[in-house]
């Protein structure tokens, strides 16, 4: 697939880590390269909303600044923001963030407080966060993807306009 346009902060991060070499020659944790990845990707995405590219970004969301800060960034610049929100259980979200390549896969002891308290910051947000979003006069589409057993996608908003008694 092509994944030109995609800035993911887990790309970078292994990029950093397969281009650090370590002196004792052991392997690296992730933890150390998270900010800096997070750090590089904003630089990025500075770059390509100045440039007025598309641009898809793959975002937990789980601050209430979250949405506000990517909506001013994008301000005025005409790039439609299309929204795909992925809700999970718990259980779920933890298995996909271990099994992500360069997610401390070499840390012995995975930090399940941190991602609790991620989740759990999601999931209270989630309510702010949608009203946000259909509230904004920039975000043009929002989607609430649920993972059940069979997958719904679920139109909250679709060409600007709230779809009524969904949310």
């Amino acid at each position: 697939a092509d994944t030109s346009g995609v800035i993911s902060t887990d790309s970078v991060k292994n990029t950093l880590i397969e281009m650090t070499k370590n002196a004792a020659g052991l392997p690296l944790t992730g933890y150390p390269f998270h900010e800096e990845a997070s750090m590089l990707s904003d630089l990025v995405l500075d770059e390509v909303v100045l440039a007025k590219v598309p641009f898809f970004i793959d975002k937990r969301m789980q601050e209430e600044k979250d949405l506000p800060e990517l909506l001013a960034k994008v301000k005025d610049t005409g790039i439609p923001v299309v929204i795909f929100d992925v809700k999970v259980d718990f259980l779920t979200s933890a298995l996909r963030a271990l099994s992500r390549t360069g997610t401390y896969p070499d840390s012995p002891a995975p930090n399940f407080n941190g991602f609790v308290k991620t989740y759990r910051q999601i999931e209270e947000n989630r309510d702010l966060f949608v009203g946000q979003s259909l509230a904004s006069g920039q975000v043009k589409q929002h989607w609430l993807v649920v993972n059940n057993i069979k997958p719904e996608i679920v139109p909250l908003k679709v060409n600007y306009v709230t779809v009524p008694d969904v949310y």
